[in-house]
């Protein structure tokens, strides 16, 4: 008689936004394009950096590091925003962005890969975990859309 083992896996990206680590399934992402720069308004909180053209859409474009600890993104030429699918199939938005300051790297998630790591003091992140020599931040896509909401809707 053979036995058939079955490993559980996910394809995720690992997105890197100034000193930390995002980890993402790839189905959360619709698109990776170049940074480009959007008109912010001075009256909007420093994570919020503006409405970005986008497949003829706008879509909110966001600072996820503001938006954890209210420090900002250097600019650099290796940045990169990522196209989000929203999560709660809003009417008013149906994706948003953020910016990495390098494009993600792809990253096959085997069962038992991720270890718990320390608790986080933010809101926007959901756990954090150890995957490999690297601490990743696993964020609560849900409430960073209900934050980006309740700003521009």
């Amino acid at each position: 008689m053979s036995t058939t083992s079955t490993t559980v896996s996910q394809n995720t990206l690992l997105c890197q936004i100034e000193s930390n680590i995002l980890l993402l399934p790839d189905v959360s992402v619709a698109e990776i394009i170049d940074y480009q720069p959007v008109e912010s308004d001075d009256d909007m909180p420093t994570w919020f950096l503006g409405l970005l053209d986008w497949r003829e859409l706008e879509i909110p474009l966001v600072s996820l590091e503001a938006l954890k600890d209210n420090t900002f993104f250097s600019h650099s030429s290796t940045l990169k925003i990522i196209i989000v699918n929203s999560t709660s199939h809003r009417d008013d938005f149906a994706y948003w962005g953020f910016v990495a300051a390098e494009a993600p790297k792809m990253r096959r998630l085997v069962k038992d890969q991720l270890t718990a790591g320390e608790l986080s003091d933010s809101e926007f992140v959901r756990a954090v975990a150890r995957m490999d020599d690297d601490t990743v931040l696993i964020p609560d896509l849900a409430a960073i859309e209900t934050q980006i909401a309740e700003l521009i809707c």
